[in-house]
């Protein structure tokens, strides 16, 4: 299954189509009213290292080192999480809280994974064979993986991409929560350029506070921008 760019804009602006005005979600103590594309002055960034300075300093194994650069709002709870449950390297997770409950709502997530992709060497395009491994990797293990306990699954595209100098893949997908509603997930495959040893970053959008309708909405939701800034080192 390979769609073309195209495409995905095609499903995006029929099936993910939410209202510009401001959404709500349901809280313990009532709808939280918001929408993240309304929000003005996101444009303060943390520059995150995963090298070996880091993995000395902390004690964590760095086995593919990179670097983004990830958001931050004092309107919008941040929380970063080394070494996450599950086996994810590291989690980045936005929310909203309501103050009077404490209670989070989930905006995005993103978490890296470690993942092997042979370099095909021996191939008469290796390029090419990466490509079609990681189609493989993001249709029929990283979707079914995230998306498997949740209702209305549906791939929507799966598509080549370049991120910085990396010839990625990615998935894009939907489900729903019974809590949450509506979830976009983006599963993007970062094959390393020169090396086996690669990485797996996959989000979460919560599609009633992040209206997600298009590619240019995808690029300017919190996890687009830290993917659009990822970079090995």
């Amino acid at each position: 299954m390979y769609f073309k760019a195209a495409r995905l804009m095609a499903f995006l602006a029929a099936s993910l189509v939410v209202a510009a005005s401001p959404s709500r979600a349901q809280g313990a103590s009532g709808e939280i009213s918001f929408n993240l594309f309304q929000i003005e002055g996101l444009t303060i960034s943390d520059i995150f290292v995963f090298d070996d300075a880091f993995g000395e300093e902390y004690g964590i194994d760095v086995p593919v080192p990179f670097s983004v650069r990830v958001p931050w709002d004092s309107r919008i709870l941040r929380i970063v999480d080394g070494k996450p449950s599950g086996g994810a390297f590291v989690k980045f997770t936005y929310g909203l809280e309501d103050v009077s409950t404490e209670e989070r709502v989930l905006l995005e997530n993103l978490q890296v994974t470690t993942v092997t992709i042979p370099l095909y060497a021996d191939h008469d395009d290796p390029a090419l064979a990466r490509q079609r491994s990681a189609v493989v990797l993001a249709r029929d293990h990283v979707f079914p993986r995230f998306a498997r306990d949740h209702e209305s699954l549906e791939i929507l595209t799966i598509e080549a991409l370049t991120i910085g100098e990396v010839a990625a893949v990615q998935l894009i997908g939907q489900f729903v929560t019974p809590d949450l509603g509506p979830m976009l997930l983006r599963a993007v495959i970062l094959p390393h350029p020169e090396q086996e040893p690669s990485l797996i970053a996959v989000a979460m959008i919560n599609l009633t506070l992040v209206p997600v309708h298009d590619r240019e909405t995808l690029s300017k939701s919190l996890t687009g921008r830290i993917l659009k800034s990822w970079e090995y080192r």
